[in-house]
């Protein structure tokens, strides 16, 4: 199930780079990132060289707050004898909106400011689909169909548009979903569905798995429906004994009251 917990993405760029005296900033790099939550990590190799000085990354919403790394320590400030890598990275707070944000990974000299490294960050936030079904488990007989309402939610802050909504069962299973399209919801909006399924006559008994899934573009988000089956001969076998308990305690009845 998709749940409202945000998955964390590792965004890892490796660049080698030295660097020399007069070396002009380095070209812009583009980094693509989903969701707030998600990380983002910028590293460079560092040669031994005669800059000195404190790291910055700049140009971020202040609300993104980094963290850096030089030779594996958590410092901001190089010295001439520092080789290795530096190592700068973010989270994407919850309170980040989409957007494109330009930043650099700065070095103060004290007499200039240097771009060690500077970034495009194309932040884009998914819409969340929240499944709620009911509670108890659901059961089915074999050759005989069930309806499962299922209410769907955006629970995200950007909209979902143009889904489309699938429903998949065990093989020889036959599945329909009433409305057959989901319409677009904005946050917080909800769309009920009924889901009718029939396990064939022939199916075994025991726990079977459903699988609805909601899709926009590259987002899918997946619900799996546990059903439980009984054999079609069970209903036959309770019926008969139910029958023959009505029968007999007709006769006893029959029996009782007649010699009155």
């Amino acid at each position: 199930m998709y749940n409202r917990t945000q998955t964390s993405i590792l965004l890892l760029l490796l660049l080698a780079f030295s660097l020399p005296a007069g070396t002009p900033g380095p070209a812009v790099r583009v980094i693509h990132a989903q969701a707030p939550g998600d990380t983002v990590e910028v590293q460079l190799d560092l040669k031994a060289g005669k800059y000195a000085g404190d790291l910055s990354l700049e140009g971020l919403p202040p609300e993104c707050v980094p963290e850096i790394q030089v030779d594996g320590r958590n410092t901001s400030v190089i010295t001439e004898k520092s080789s290795g890598t530096i190592s700068a990275s973010l989270r994407i707070p919850s309170s980040a909106k989409e957007g494109i944000y330009s930043f650099d990974l700065m070095l103060d000299t004290g007499k200039e400011k240097i771009s060690l490294y500077s970034g495009m960050l194309i932040l884009s936030i998914p819409p969340q689909v929240e499944f709620m079904l009911p509670k108890t488990l659901n059961s089915a007989h074999a050759g005989t169909s069930i309806s499962l309402p299922v209410m769907i939610r955006n629970t995200g802050l950007t909209p979902l548009s143009s889904p489309d909504i699938s429903l998949k069962g065990p093989e020889g299973w036959k599945q329909e979903i009433s409305p057959s399209f989901l319409r677009d919801l904005t946050p917080s909006q909800s769309q009920t569905f009924t889901l009718t399924v029939t396990p064939p006559a022939h199916a075994s008994s025991g726990r079977k798995s459903l699988q609805l899934s909601i899709t926009q573009g590259d987002n899918t988000f997946v619900e799996t429906i546990p059903v439980e089956v009984s054999p079609f001969m069970n209903i036959l076998w309770l019926m008969l004994f139910a029958l023959s308990a009505a029968l007999i305690i007709l006769a006893i009845m029959q029996k009782k009251y007649g010699r009155r």
